[in-house]
């Protein structure tokens, strides 16, 4: 029986033209070992399927239920997609959340992938404010108290998954071995990536050289809501 990974899989190399790990691990700039562990894992991660379904212009969902369309086209219906009934509706975008939680804490392993709901964001507003690609957000929620009193527990995340470059002090969703974290980062002159805490019982740590590239920037935060 196929699994969730393999199916995806086959899904993305029909939509990308890719045919090998080494081929998808370079388009997401990650290790080709990430990729074997997600396999044994058998689980395609969310974060994964956003950023290809970006970089070659497919249908988020379709890459990883085989629902709708495979490829976004403007104006040609989605089913449950990211963006229903048209690409841009009435101004408005509609991102996905995932059944995924980034841990505010020590770091939390990713069970699930699968999108549960859709929230809408003014399409302007992304744009103006925060200068992101519509197609490269994803909503996820944050669990832990490490990022408190800025981040809190149950906090509905917006990440922008199309990362360039780590900006100085800013807080971004990191992948460390499969432990999903929210962390604010700053870099340091010698290339050393200092991981902060806004909580200051949490202490801060270092990653460099081959640590340093096996951490994946999976996101930088740049918005969140809560329940008051």
């Amino acid at each position: 029986m196929k699994t969730h990974f393999d199916l995806v899989w086959e899904r993305v190399k029909r939509g990308t033209g890719l045919s090998t790990q080494k081929e998808v691990s370079e388009t997401l700039k990650i290790k080709q070992p990430s990729i074997s562990d997600a396999k044994k894992r058998e689980v395609f991660p969310a974060e994964w399927a956003i950023k290809i379904a970006s970089t070659y212009n497919l249908n988020t969902d379709w890459i990883l239920t085989g629902e709708g369309p495979m490829r976004r086209h403007a104006g040609v219906a989605e089913h449950n997609s990211v963006y229903k009934k048209s690409e841009y509706r009435e101004n408005y975008i509609y991102v996905p959340k995932y059944d995924v939680q980034a841990s505010a804490g020590h770091g939390t392993v990713i069970h699930s992938e699968l999108i549960v709901d859709h929230l809408a964001f003014k399409l302007e507003w992304v744009k103006s404010r925060l200068g992101a690609d519509p197609r490269a957000l994803a909503l996820i929620t944050a669990v832990g108290d490490s990022m408190e009193p800025t981040i809190q527990e149950n906090d509905l995340l917006l990440v922008n998954t199309k990362v360039d470059q780590v900006k100085d002090g800013c807080i971004y969703c990191i992948n460390i071995q499969g432990d999903l974290m929210v962390k604010r980062i700053q870099r340091m002159l010698d290339g050393v990536l200092v991981i902060k805490s806004d909580n200051a019982a949490y202490q801060q740590f270092t990653v460099s050289g081959d640590q340093a590239a096996a951490l994946e920037i999976v996101g930088r935060v740049v918005w969140y809501g809560r329940q008051i």
